[in-house]
């Protein structure tokens, strides 16, 4: 039993020392055809906007809810999806599962947003900086 627990005490110092071994959630990544290039959906390091999420939020809040009434009602819901490059500036920003023609007057004003935000902390991937595909729900509620 002494034996034993020896054994797995040295196997447990070996595991610790080697640095090659992989993560249990390795990053991940998709060719996206629009920007000809792999975009991170799964990282070490996620990327940062500057001052948070709060600040993230707040800077959602202006957007100006005139077009939130499309042909079919009320949108009670942005789904933006946006890119951050290696050098955290925000790229190829969209609504996630619409067409371009399919964009609300409210869609397009969130991405018009998006496009204005500050750069942002990059993500990284084994330490090295990767573009990162965030996506994030703003839910409107009517003024």
């Amino acid at each position: 039993m002494k034996y034993l627990i020896l054994i797995l005490y040295f196997l447990s110092l070996d595991v610790k020392k080697d640095k090659n071994v992989e993560t249990f959630f390795p990053c991940q990544s998709h060719y996206d055809k629009s920007l000809k290039r792999n975009v991170f959906t799964s990282v070490d390091e996620m990327p940062l906007c500057p001052g948070g999420m709060r600040k993230l939020s707040s800077f959602f809040d202006k957007v100006k809810y005139e077009g939130s009434y499309n042909n079919s009602g009320w949108q009670p819901k942005v789904d933006l999806t946006f890119v951050i490059d290696e050098k955290g500036c925000i790229i190829n920003a969209g609504i996630d599962n619409k067409k371009t023609e399919e964009y609300s007057k409210l869609d397009v004003e969130y991405i018009r947003a998006a496009k204005k935000m500050p750069e942002w902390k990059p993500a990284k991937c084994n330490g090295k900086v990767v573009p990162f595909k965030f996506s994030t729900t703003f839910r409107i509620t009517p003024q």
